[in-house]
């Protein structure tokens, strides 16, 4: 599947810069929000480290990105963010939803098996 991911041929650094800040802030009963302005501009300060203003927006962009697919992911009707739309058919969603399932039911037996 990594085939289909687009490769990365400039920029590398500002993912990694993403994930070293936390690339999303966890917000009581809701969905995780990007990191806000505030927060970078602290990373930058407890790090000794000056980001231009293009790197810094950039930066909260994959954030808002990232928190903003997180929340779609928890939805069973959400398509892999590696594979497009076109590519998800009815009938692999379907394969997909039934293997799922299955593997749904044989945790829940095992769990029930566990609890007699």
């Amino acid at each position: 599947m990594g085939g289909d991911l687009p490769p990365i041929t400039a920029g590398a650094y500002l993912l990694d810069l993403l994930f070293e800040i936390g690339p999303a802030q966890p917000l009581a009963m809701s969905s995780p929000v990007a990191i806000s302005e505030l927060e970078i501009a602290a990373w930058q300060t407890n790090r000794g480290i000056s980001l231009s203003a293009w790197e810094a927006g950039t930066i909260r962009r994959l954030s808002h990105d990232y928190a903003s697919a997180l929340s779609k992911a928890s939805q069973a009707s959400c398509p892999p963010f590696y594979m497009s739309p076109e590519r998800m058919t009815a009938d692999r969603r379907d394969k997909i939803s039934k293997a799922m399932s299955s593997w749904a039911d044989k945790v829940n037996d095992g769990k029930r098996a566990l609890q007699k």
